[in-house]
């Protein structure tokens, strides 16, 4: 249980200065620096610090990605506490010299290195906290979420107007305490660079075939589409009258050959239409008939 609460340390300062910018800080910043149109200008302040909230799933999506020593989440929480910590002190000089369009600036610079730390914040703690105690981390998160909230209210409170400008030293005492603890109290886990590499190259591999496969798509469909008329035509041409059905006429029934006849018939029947008779002609046929028999056989 101590492991956890340091490490949700981080979500103390972030409760701690979102709840008393916006309803503290800012009106006060805007009326001191913006006197005259100081309604416009905090409008474009709180405007600042809910677009800048864009950035948490880029940040997100970054930092799934990435391969360094510290992890994959840790870089970005350092990061963005650093450069949180520097903005506040410019901020500080901005206000103090009456700046008022570099305080701008820098208070969307100051509030998206506030998103992208706590992005990384949440990505670390869905890493390393188990799937069975996370209900209680949730609950541990929250509970020191609404106490930075109201710690910040009640002290900036307590402050005033005259020293509110004791707010930045608050925030930036409050990045310099909370992210140690955060740093210290779990490792982060470190992505092997060769599972990156392979990712890296299996994406590449995935754009170079839909590449591919989007450039042949327009030859395939005109290839499907020649292939088409083709067998539409072959179609029409078998099923139109270019080739008439011929007549069943045309092919007469084949009749058995007649067997060839020998000359000792040829002889007979020609001396029977020279004198013999109509009996004569019938014997000769026979006895023709029965000589191209033994002729044959």
């Amino acid at each position: 249980m101590c492991q956890l609460v340091c490490m949700m340390m981080h979500a103390f300062g972030y409760g701690l200065f979102y709840a008393s910018v916006g309803v503290l800080l800012l009106p006060q910043e805007a009326l001191h620096m913006f006197e005259e149109e100081h309604a416009i200008f905090l409008a474009v302040m709180l405007a600042l610090a809910g677009v800048s909230q864009l950035v948490s799933p880029a940040a997100g999506y970054v930092s799934d990605r990435t391969c360094s020593r510290l992890g994959r989440r840790m870089p970005y929480i350092l990061l963005g506490n650093f450069v949180l910590f520097l903005c506040l002190g410019a901020m500080f000089l901005a206000r103090t010299y009456l700046y008022g369009y570099t305080y701008l600036a820098l208070l969307l610079a100051a509030v998206v290195a506030l998103n992208v730390a706590y992005t990384g914040f949440t990505g670390l703690v869905s890493d390393v906290v188990p799937a069975t105690q996370m209900g209680f981390a949730s609950g541990i998160m929250g509970g020191l979420t609404a106490a930075g909230a109201v710690t910040g209210l009640l002290f900036l409170g307590w402050l005033g107007d005259q020293r509110l400008e004791l707010a930045y030293g608050v925030y930036a005492c409050a990045v310099l305490v909370c992210t140690p603890f955060t740093f210290f109290s779990v490792e982060d886990k470190v992505r092997a660079r060769r599972a990156r590499k392979l990712s890296l190259l299996a994406n590449v591999s995935l754009l170079a075939n839909l590449s591919l496969l989007a450039n042949l798509s327009p030859h395939m469909h005109m290839h499907a589409r020649t292939q088409t008329h083709a067998r539409a035509r072959t179609h029409t041409l078998i099923h139109t009258d270019t080739y008439p059905p011929m007549h069943p006429r045309a092919h007469p029934p084949l009749t058995p050959a007649t067997p060839p006849r020998s000359h000792a018939y040829n002889h007979l029947r020609s001396l029977a239409h020279a004198g013999a008779g109509p009996r004569g002609s019938q014997t000769l046929e026979h006895q023709g008939t029965a000589a191209s028999v033994l002729d044959l056989s």
